[in-house]
Parts: C-alpha cells; sequence; structure tokens
C-alpha cells in the first residue's frame, strides 16, 4: 500500500501487523514497524506517537537480535527530526545508520545515508 501511495491503508494494516505480533507474541515480522513508522510521518501524525512506534521497533530488534536491521530504525528518527526542525537529532541518527549499514556490509544503503548526511 505504501508504495502505491495508500498511505492510509498502509498504515492500518502494518497497525494490524503491529496488534499481531504483540499477542501473538511473533517477532518474525519487524517490518511492520517500518511501515507504520513511515505511514505516521507521511500522514503527519504527533511526534510522540511516532516516537512510541519506533521505541516498540527498536525493543523487538533487541529482544529478537536483529541488529541487522538497526540502520532502518536510525534513519526512521532523522526523517522524523528532520520533519521536527531537530538538525542535531537529525544528524547523529544519519550518523548512526550510516555505521550500522556500514557495519553489515549494506553498500547501497550506506552510500545513501551518505548523501543525505552530506546534504545536510
Amino acid at each position: 500500500h505504501l508504495e502505491l501511495g495508500n498511505v492510509q491503508a498502509a498504515r492500518e494494516t502494518a497497525q494490524e501487523g503491529v496488534v499481531y505480533m504483540q499477542k501473538s507474541g511473533a517477532m518474525w515480522i519487524p517490518h511492520v514497524y517500518v511501515v507504520l513508522a513511515r505511514a505516521q510521518i507521511l500522514l503527519g501524525e504527533p511526534a510522540v506517537d511516532i516516537l512510541r512506534t519506533l521505541d516498540e521497533y527498536e525493543a523487538l530488534l533487541t529482544r529478537a537480535g536483529m541488529r541487522v536491521y538497526e540502520g532502518e530504525l536510525h534513519e526512521l528518527r532523522a526523517r522524523l527530526a528532520e520533519r521536527e526542525n531537530q538538525n542535531a537529532e537529525r544528524a547523529e541518527a544519519l550518523a548512526r545508520a550510516h555505521d550500522c549499514y556500514t557495519r553489515f556490509g549494506m553498500t547501497v544503503q550506506a552510500a545513501r545515508v551518505g548523501l543525505r548526511r552530506e546534504g545536510s
């Protein structure tokens, strides 16, 4: 839905996925948090709600040992900081995302984040 521009539908579907994961204890579909956070940002939802989503995502990644997804988490934090005009937080989150992507050999993602950092 999100890639097709159906932001509200993406948000609703991702929220259903989050609820399912919370109720079932499943940890194998963490990407629903990414879709939810992206939709929340695009819909202009309050920062506190988006931070809650990102904090839940971070906790899931920590519990499941899925460190490979941390770059995307930090990149989402950077997008939120940018939206909120928090330049220092944005720069820090982009640096953390770049470090994570580099650590896991995700060169395309690291280069993309590097370009965003340079464009600060």
